[in-house]
């Protein structure tokens, strides 16, 4: 009796790691032999048949895992492919944000050429302007003085030929006709400084014209930059 409480105890231990199921198969294994538990080789033939019922339990794994691999791969595939999916659109993301980016650079870069551009086309504008500008008040300057200047020798010159007709007429007669003489050259003098007026007019037009021209080129290059707003009057007329 204390061998086969030992035998038992043996038993258990061996198969311990056993499922149930390759437990049985290894007991009916050796009773299909005939071997009784309190024969000597009984613990043997139960490691054989335990071994046997191992060797099935992985015939059979073997022969269903092609199987199960193959399901296991189709789910990894698919994930797999999931996953690729996925990254595929990130990344044709990232290149779409890539080439907008890109893109809104290349836009900066023109907007900033054509905002120096307009910058030193207005630098030029404003330069023109105050040239012009100069010029005018130098022009009027001039046609001021020279208005002046020919009027003071109209007046002179009408003075000595005034003297000279009256030394040279008769008494008499010198009062009627220095008195014609003297309505004569007013004439010629008013008709002079109505001349000169004319030109100075003429010249004070045409750098008007100038200077508005100018102006309507520095206003509409603003417009066109922004920096009068778009709503503005002045540039409603573009």
């Amino acid at each position: 009796m204390a061998n086969n409480g030992k035998s038992n105890d043996i038993l258990s231990l061996a198969m311990k790691d056993f499922s149930p199921d390759q437990q049985k198969r290894a007991l009916e294994f050796a009773m299909k032999l005939g071997i009784k538990p309190d024969d000597e080789f009984w613990l043997i033939f139960i490691a054989v048949g335990g071994l046997q019922a191992l060797i099935f339990d992985l015939q059979k794994l073997v022969s269903e895992a092609p199987d199960q691999w193959q399901e296991l791969f189709f789910s990894f595939q698919g994930d797999l492919c999931e996953w690729g999916d996925q990254n595929l659109q990130i990344i044709n993301g990232l290149v779409l944000k890539a080439q907008n980016e890109d893109a809104l650079a290349k836009s900066l870069q023109q907007l900033v050429v054509a905002l120096s551009n307009l910058t030193q086309y207005s630098q030029q504008l404003t330069s023109e302007l105050n040239q012009l500008a100069r010029e005018y008040h130098r022009s009027s300057l001039e046609a001021n003085n020279s208005y002046k200047n020919l009027s003071d020798q109209i007046q002179q010159q009408s003075d000595r030929i005034s003297q000279k007709l009256s030394s040279m007429n008769p008494k008499s007669n010198g009062n009627t006709t220095g008195t014609g003489w003297g309505m004569f050259f007013t004439l010629i003098i008013g008709v002079g400084l109505v001349f000169c007026n004319w030109r100075l007019t003429e010249q004070s037009m045409d750098t008007n014209k100038r200077v508005s021209w100018i102006l309507q080129r520095v206003i509409k290059a603003e417009c066109a930059s922004g920096r009068k707003p778009k709503y503005s009057p002045e540039c409603k007329q573009f």
